[in-house]
């Protein structure tokens, strides 16, 4: 599995030491059974099948900023020194909503623990769609190239599984004039959450648009055609229904949340790749790109049976959240953005506009208890290994920890009644789960005699809720 951003910027042409901040999760997807295959391939609707062909990020067309005005890129100004231009520093796209606020995905700008990286380490590039290099010419007047004064990332985002993988910028200097958006630089509007059944439908595979600098062909290194394109690129894919994405990805060993959209065709083909993490993905609503997706992860760039996955913006913990950070107001209040400019008026106002309240943010409460699938052991001479997956219903606040009690029965000689006989005693001992990625937890046994144990689970979340009914696992050495 591997998230859309590099693991490494760019090389510069002077051959310097690359830096490995930037990192991808990537781990061997293992080929569905071919009778599933067919099936789901047999399940793509007839016109997503037939798009295979059309143009993509994924080896693709570009496209003139001025198609996509609200599209930005993420750059690291010391990546490789001194001197690092967009295109060696860029790792990430992401998408303008305010003049001084970006959305983008959490995994461009976090640590490995899901600490927000040093401000300093993150600049904004607006107006172009040429990412210029060391031999390039200066950049034209209408891009804006912006330092970053905060990160905000989403509180429910989980670093080892995506979930809730968003983020929003905040720049030193605004990327436009808020009276004038150019042709150039402009905002794109959320998706309203209650216009998303509409015009954002998984089910019915709505039409959707991605762009990025990213990856033309998965696995591209330096020196490879397909690797880092200078100009930006769009395409035109579809959303992918949620009970197949889930089954892709369910083979693989990932988990596919509500807070996630999958997009792609059934065949494969249309795909965004690494270098796209954080980009947009737009669904139109009356004549109007809406913001309904940020590039996540993926399995590959283009490969059948295994779409993109996009954070969920019209999400409604994601969507309030988003608008309280950028400073929106409530879902449904904005207007659609313009891409023209406006006329200038012929009396300045001298009264600042008040700024719309910022809505509170309320996330649902966790209340649902968590649940486990039925435990894998494996025993050898002398210990078991169990693994169990525990789900939890959304809105969760995580699991916290998985209760493990390993219990077991002594037979000694004892006197009852005046007479010698065999007594029974129950013994016990708790032992410790360690969390694994993909929501799974292993408990590993200390050194067992030849007899028979019982294990039993039971999983609580951060919340406090507890697993209703615990998983009593059967374990015994294996025999010499």
């Amino acid at each position: 599995m591997q998230r859309r951003t590099p693991d490494r910027p760019r090389p510069a042409r002077d051959r310097r030491p690359r830096p490995t901040r930037r990192r991808h999760r990537a781990t061997t997807a293992s080929a569905p059974p071919a009778l599933l295959v067919a099936l789901l391939l047999a399940s793509v609707p007839a016109g997503a099948a037939a798009a295979t062909a059309a143009p993509r990020i994924v080896g693709g067309s570009p496209v003139p900023i001025q198609d996509v005005p609200y599209q930005v890129a993420l750059w690291d100004p010391a990546a490789l020194g001194p001197d690092t231009t967009p295109w060696a520093g860029q790792f990430c796209g992401g998408s303008i909503v305010t003049p001084t606020t970006i959305v983008t995905a959490a995994h461009c700008i976090t640590d490995a623990g899901g600490a927000p990286v040093p401000t300093a380490t993150v600049r904004v590039l607006a107006g172009t769609s040429t990412l210029r290099g060391p031999d390039g010419p200066p950049d034209p007047p209408a891009v804006r190239d912006a330092a970053v004064t905060a990160i905000a990332v989403y509180p429910g985002y989980g670093p080892s599984t995506s979930d809730g993988d968003v983020a929003v910028l905040t720049t030193a200097t605004p990327l436009y004039d808020p009276a004038a958006p150019s042709a150039d630089v402009a905002p794109v509007a959320l998706l309203d959450p209650a216009r998303e059944a509409l015009v954002a439908s998984p089910d019915r595979g709505s039409a959707v648009r991605i762009s990025g600098w990213g990856d033309l062909a998965s696995g591209a290194g330096p020196g490879d055609p397909a690797y880092r394109p200078v100009e930006l690129r769009a395409a035109t894919t579809h959303l992918y229904s949620p009970l197949l994405c889930t089954t892709a990805y369910l083979l693989r060993g990932e988990a596919i949340t509500d807070r996630m959209l999958c997009a792609g065709e059934g065949g494969g083909g249309i795909d965004s790749c690494q270098g796209d993490s954080g980009g947009p993905m737009t669904v139109v609503d009356g004549a109007a790109p809406r913001l309904t997706g940020v590039v996540s992860f993926g399995i590959g760039c283009g490969a059948a049976l295994a779409p993109g996955v996009y954070t969920r913006l019209a999400h409604p913990g994601i969507a309030a959240w988003v608008r309280q950070a950028a400073g929106l107001p409530a879902s449904g209040a904005d207007a659609p953005p313009t891409t023209t400019p406006a006329p200038s008026p012929t009396t300045p106002s001298t009264t600042p506009p008040t700024p719309a309240p910022t809505p509170p943010v309320t996330e649902p409460t966790d209340t649902a208890r968590p649940t486990m699938q039925r435990p894998r052991r494996t025993c050898t001479r002398i210990r078991c290994r169990v693994l169990a997956k525990v789900l939890d219903e959304r809105p969760t606040s995580g699991i916290r920890r998985v209760d493990a009690t390993l219990r077991w029965t002594v037979r000694r000689r004892c006197v009852r009644d005046g007479r010698r006989t065999t007594c029974k005693r129950e013994r016990s001992r708790r032992l410790k789960a360690v969390s694994r990625p993909g929501d799974r937890w292993r408990i590993t046994t200390p050194r067992l005699a030849d007899r028979r144990y019982r294990l039993t689970l039971r999983a609580v979340d951060r919340a406090g809720n507890r697993q209703r009914k615990a998983r009593i696992v059967s374990l015994r050495p294996q025999r010499r």
